[in-house]
């Protein structure tokens, strides 16, 4: 059986994130509630990804891929594994 607060951590996890990478410029694309997966808009999904990846992070799915009117958009997921040091050092690799 499911912790029943575990929704809850993750909507607080998830929010978390985003917030941060809002607070650096990524606009959500989308105004509407969401759980654990979000979208946001960069100029370029391929060196922010690659930026990411050599910190040893995975970045956001690249959705141009399944959309293409989705174009520089980055999907993330956050769930009740991903540890909040990790999204801080996502968010720090971002900002340089």
């Amino acid at each position: 059986m499911l912790n029943p607060g575990l929704h809850t951590y993750n909507i607080q996890k998830a929010h978390y994130l985003a917030d941060k990478l809002n607070e650096l410029g990524y606009d959500l694309v989308f105004d509407k509630p969401f759980y654990n997966e979000f979208v946001i808009k960069v100029e370029n999904v391929k060196e922010v990804n690659d930026k990411l990846l050599k910190n040893n992070i995975l970045g956001g799915l690249e959705l141009e891929k399944y959309y293409p009117e989705m174009k520089d958009c980055l999907l993330f997921c956050v769930t009740e594994v991903i540890k909040k040091k990790d999204m801080d050092k996502l968010v720090e690799v971002l900002e340089k």
